[in-house]
């Protein structure tokens, strides 16, 4: 049975909406999902209706994970450590000075994203270029920024987000405690 659901995907625990096309998933399900081309592991939070006006889920739920899956997401977090590791010894070797928060492969390897505080590097193409080296994947570099001023993802902090306003995910907790005072997220300042 097709559904949507909201998603929880990534190191950093980013809410989206998801799209299955057969099976009824639970809510605490880990599931292989399809985001931005790479296979990750991801966690149904809630059902959710088809947002009106959106063609597309922000990810595709593959399937439920398996045994194979969860020992495969082990192995690449363990490797995780060594690309934090690498990383951070290129910007040091450089004298760059940028906070590395995590790194995180996708689950069929091809893919490893750097999660920094603030902007990322400004020489991202010798650091795209000597990570690719290092660790024979495609790199993405990421800001964390992002989700301390939007939060975790669609609805960040309604109802609609699976318990953000209830302080359940910690990227709205994040969100909420870098945000102005009287400020709401989804209005601005007010």
């Amino acid at each position: 049975m097709a559904g949507w659901y909201f998603v929880r995907t990534g190191t950093l625990g980013a809410v989206r909406r998801g799209y299955a096309a057969d099976g009824s998933y639970a809510p605490g399900r880990r599931v292989v999902v399809r985001d931005d081309g790479a296979l990750r592991m991801g966690q149904v939070l809630a059902p959710c209706r088809r947002p009106a006006g959106l063609d597309e889920a922000s990810v595709t739920i593959v399937r439920p994970a398996t045994a194979e899956d969860e020992l495969l997401a082990g192995r690449l977090e363990r490797r995780q450590a060594e690309a934090v590791a690498s990383c951070q010894a290129y910007l040091q070797e450089r004298g760059v000075r940028a906070c590395l928060l995590d790194a995180e492969y996708a689950l069929d390897g091809s893919q490893l994203w750097f999660y920094f505080l603030g902007e990322a590097p400004d020489d991202k193409g010798d650091l795209f270029a000597e990570l690719a080296r290092r660790h024979g994947v495609a790199i993405e570099l990421a800001s964390f920024v992002r989700t301390l001023t939007e939060g975790c993802g669609p609805d960040c902090g309604s109802a609609a987000a699976a318990g953000c306003s209830d302080g359940g995910c910690s990227a709205c907790s994040l969100a909420a405690a870098c945000r102005p005072v009287g400020t709401d997220p989804l209005r601005g300042p007010g």
